[in-house]
């Protein structure tokens, strides 16, 4: 049938594929629309995170010519890490591109093409909201499946416990004291690194206790006067960023509404509602997303891409069964410079 012998054509290629996957639109996401996550592409599997142990200590006084205190050597552990699969699979059928063509119409390849495209957009929406899903988590220290397992718990790989910085509403400064105690507690966990602004991804209840707030109301209504201006400095897709937070007292505090899970079911929240996880910015190699090859003869040890697509003939020609994958570890070097805060509703 040439309908089907068309998919075996160059423009179905694996690298066709994956080329019109990469250049198909983006779906925006906060996260990365931040810019928060630096891409790693790696020729392997497994990443490597050094932890170096090193941390100041007092020394004693002691008399001239007293041998005493001995400065140990800093200790460096290596943390290995599998680089999640993610494979997605979706058979097109031969019934599926029946009417989309004349017999004999010289266009038939291109209209193949666009509906094998509409598919492949679908696809790869899902890729970039597990991605995000991904992104949440590693920032948060705990990164999840979408079945609820546990990918990775990062505090517990790198041994450490997550800060909790917590305030209850109706209580007179006690956002201001919570915002310093934050900015405090990420300088201490960063030591000697330099570091941006700190943005805080709030849940819808937390953010809107924030902005109730008698101390940071007259700030917030002040920053809301100013979107007129904003809107005519900042592109489309960051006014929508900046429509979503204000800036307090050198925090960025940013509503983040987005969540998984049916309708019926009911939205689960990236970030529950009454929690926000402060994170400091422009920490060199801190967010990271580690990008490994497909698990295609074609890929071995080659530079790792975002996202690939391949497809191959189901049985009896009657249709092609279309294959995208992404291998991505969203990582967070630093967990303990990510603080998690509760809101307590009086």
């Amino acid at each position: 049938m040439a309908t089907v012998d068309a998919f075996r054509a160059d423009a179905f290629s694996m690298a066709s594929l994956t080329a019109a996957m990469n250049r198909l639109p983006y779906m925006p996401s906060l996260l990365r629309t931040l810019g928060l996550y630096q891409e790693v592409p790696i020729r392997t599997t497994i990443a490597h995170v050094e932890e170096k142990l090193g941390k100041l200590a007092l020394i004693n006084t002691a008399a001239r010519g007293t041998i005493k205190d001995a400065r140990q050597a800093d200790r460096r552990r290596v943390v290995n890490f599998n680089v999640p699969h993610v494979p997605y699979f979706q058979t097109v059928r031969a019934d599926d591109i029946q009417n989309i063509r004349a017999f004999g119409s010289e266009t038939e390849l291109e209209s193949m093409s666009m509906y094998v495209n509409d598919q492949l957009q679908g696809m790869k929406n899902d890729h970039d909201a597990t991605q995000e899903f991904h992104r949440v988590g590693a920032l948060k220290g705990l990164i999840l499946d979408a079945d609820g397992g546990t990918i990775y718990d990062l505090y517990a790989a790198f041994g450490i416990t997550q800060t909790e910085v917590d305030w209850t509403t109706g209580v007179a400064g006690a956002v201001p004291a919570m915002c310093a105690q934050v900015t405090r507690t990420i300088s201490d966990a960063l030591g000697n690194t330099p570091f941006g602004q700190i943005f805080a991804l709030c849940g819808n209840t937390y953010f809107d206790q924030v902005t109730i707030d008698a101390d940071v109301k007259a700030a917030y209504d002040r920053w809301r006067q100013g979107e007129y201006l904003r809107m005519s400095q900042l592109g489309p897709e960051w006014y929508n960023v900046a429509m979503n937070g204000f800036e307090y007292q050198g925090i960025y505090f940013y509503n983040y509404r987005g969540g998984l899970g049916a309708a019926a079911a009911g939205i689960n929240p990236m970030i529950a509602d009454v929690e926000a996880y402060y994170t400091p910015t422009n920490v060199a190699g801190m967010f990271q997303e580690i990008i490994a090859p497909a698990d295609f003869m074609e890929t071995v040890n080659t530079r790792g891409q975002r996202y690939y697509a391949k497809q191959q003939p189901v049985d009896f020609d009657k249709g092609v069964e279309l294959h995208t994958q992404s291998n991505i570890l969203a990582m967070n070097t630093t967990p303990g410079g990510v603080v998690k805060s509760t809101v307590t509703v009086a």
